[in-house]
């Protein structure tokens, strides 16, 4: 066989290889129950897994949150500016300066 006839054949080989329908590739396949059922249980037992760590880091962050607002600290608040220089100028010092 020339190579002319061999790609010729592996361009035969690769379009009627059948293997896989030509609707492969536009739809997805449907998912089997037992599978979606199992993967339900499966998420509904990590979640019951989890949530003793959850509400105990909720609980946790609760209290951070109660300790930081009675030292004072506001949620969210600005942070002040700086007093030594004007609210004008930018916090990273003078512009720089044009070459001529």
């Amino acid at each position: 066989m020339s190579s002319t006839e061999e790609i010729l054949q592996q361009i035969d080989t690769a379009t009627a290889d059948r293997t896989v329908s030509d609707h492969a590739m536009r739809c997805r396949p449907m998912p089997e129950p037992e599978a979606a059922q199992q993967l339900g249980d499966l998420v509904r037992a990590f979640v019951r897994a989890l949530q003793p760590v959850v509400q105990a880091a909720a609980a946790t962050l609760r209290q951070l949150d109660e300790a930081l607002r009675a030292a004072g600290h506001t949620p969210g608040g600005k942070p002040d500016r700086r007093r030594d220089r004007p609210a004008w100028q930018s916090p990273y010092g003078p512009p720089p300066r044009r070459k001529r």
